[in-house]
C-alpha cells in the first residue's frame, strides 16, 4: 500500500515517511535501512494499522542490524499475539537470539511463555521464563518471576510461589515489585502468618502504587477486625482517600460504619450513619438499609431490641454480601501484569 492510499496520516507524518523511505540498503547501508524501516513501522502502527506495521518490520533482516532485527521481530510477535495469531507470534519471537539483543530476547521469552501457558504447556512456560536473566532486562526478568509465581499459585505450590515473587526487586520494576509484595501478603495470610502479611502490606506506600496501597490498607483493616483489633482496623480504613479509588474508599467507609454500629450505642449509630451515607455512592442498597438500622438503633433505647435488629439485618445482608467485591481475595489486577509488556518504541 502506497502512502497516498493510507488514511489517517496528516501532511507532516506523510513527509516523515517519505524521507525515511529514501533510505536504502544500497545507498545508506543495512543499519540505516533497518532503522528507517523500523521507524516507519512505528508510525504505521500508531496511525494506520498493525498489519501495515508488521509488513514493514518484516523487511528488516538480521544481516542489516541484529539489534533492530530483534526489536522488529519482538514487535511482530506482540502484535500477532494481540491479534490472537499465536503461531505467527511464536515464529517471530523464536527467531530472536539472546546475542542479537538481550532486552528484546527476554521480552520475547516472556511472550513465548504466555502462549505456552495458554496452550497448557505449563512446564514449557516455566522453563522459558526461568531462562530469563536479570542481566537480559530488569523489567522482563521481574515479569517472568511474577508469572512464575502466578503459575505456581495455580498449581497450589505456595512455597515456590513465594520464592518466585521474593526474587523481584524494587529496582527491577517497581510496579511489578509492589504487585508481588501485595500477593505475597495474600499467600502469607493463607499460611496464617498474619504478622508478616501485615508487615509486607505496611511497606506499600501511596506514592509507590495508589491502587495497591488502597488494597493493602483495606485488607489490613479486614484482617485486624477479624482478630478483634478494631482500633487498628479503623485506622487502616481511615487512611484510604477518595482519590485512591472510589471503590476502595467507599468499601472502607462501609466497613467503618459496620464496625461502629457493632458497638451498639446510640452515639456510634449516629457516627456510623455518616459513613454509610458516603458508602452509598458505591453500595447503594446495603448502605441504605444500614442507615435505616442506624435510625432504629437511635430511636429504640432497649439494648435487647437493638441487638435483635442487628442480628436480623445481618442475616439478610449475608445474602446481599455475596454480590459485593471481596478485595481481600481479589488479585485480578495483579495477574494482568503478566501481559503489561509494551512493544519497542
Amino acid at each position: 500500500m502506497s502512502i497516498d492510499d493510507m488514511e489517517g496520516l496528516d501532511e507532516a507524518t506523510r513527509k516523515e515517511i517519505e524521507e525515511l523511505q529514501k533510505v536504502t540498503r544500497e545507498k545508506d547501508g543495512g543499519e540505516a535501512f533497518a532503522d528507517a524501516q523500523f521507524n516507519i513501522g512505528k508510525i504505521l502502527q500508531e496511525n494506520v494499522s498493525d498489519e501495515e506495521a508488521i509488513a514493514k518490520w518484516r523487511t528488516v533482516e538480521r544481516y542489516d542490524d541484529v539489534k533492530t532485527y530483534a526489536k522488529a521481530q519482538c514487535n511482530i510477535g506482540f502484535l500477532s499475539e494481540r491479534a490472537r495469531d499465536f503461531e505467527k507470534a511464536l515464529l517471530a519471537w523464536e527467531a530472536i537470539q539472546r546475542k542479537d539483543y538481550p532486552p528484546a530476547y527476554s521480552k520475547a521469552q516472556v511472550g513465548i511463555g504466555l502462549v505456552l501457558k495458554q496452550k497448557r504447556d505449563l512446564q514449557g512456560a516455566l522453563s522459558v521464563w526461568g531462562n530469563i536473566k536479570r542481566s537480559d532486562d530488569l523489567a522482563a526478568y521481574a515479569r517472568a518471576q511474577f508469572n512464575i509465581g502466578i503459575l505456581f499459585q495455580e498449581m497450589k505450590d505456595s512455597q515456590k510461589t513465594l520464592n518466585a515473587w521474593r526474587k523481584i526487586k524494587y529496582c527491577d520494576d517497581e510496579n511489578v515489585y509492589f504487585a508481588a509484595q501485595f500477593n505475597i501478603g495474600l499467600v502469607l495470610i493463607k499460611q496464617n502468618d498474619v504478622a508478616e502479611a501485615l508487615s509486607v502490606w505496611g511497606n506499600i506506600k501511596r506514592s509507590d502504587n495508589t491502587d495497591l496501597y488502597a488494597r493493602a490498607k483495606f485488607n489490613t483493616g479486614v484482617l485486624l477486625k477479624s482478630r478483634g483489633r478494631f482500633a487498628g482496623a479503623m485506622e487502616a480504613w481511615s487512611k484510604i482517600r477518595r482519590s485512591d479509588g472510589l471503590n476502595f474508599f467507599c468499601s472502607a467507609q462501609f466497613e467503618i460504619g459496620k464496625a461502629l454500629i457493632d458497638k451498639n450505642v446510640e452515639e456510634s449509630a449516629l457516627e456510623a450513619k455518616k459513613h454509610f451515607l458516603i458508602a452509598k455512592e458505591f453500595f447503594s442498597y446495603e448502605s441504605h438499609c444500614y442507615m435505616k438500622i442506624c435510625d432504629l438503633l437511635r430511636k429504640d433505647s432497649d439494648k435487647t431490641s437493638r441487638i435483635q435488629y442487628l442480628r436480623f439485618f445481618e442475616r439478610i445482608l449475608k445474602t446481599v454480601d455475596i454480590l459485593r467485591i471481596k478485595f481481600i481475595d481479589s488479585n485480578s489486577n495483579n495477574q494482568s501484569a503478566e501481559r503489561k509488556l509494551a512493544h519497542y518504541t
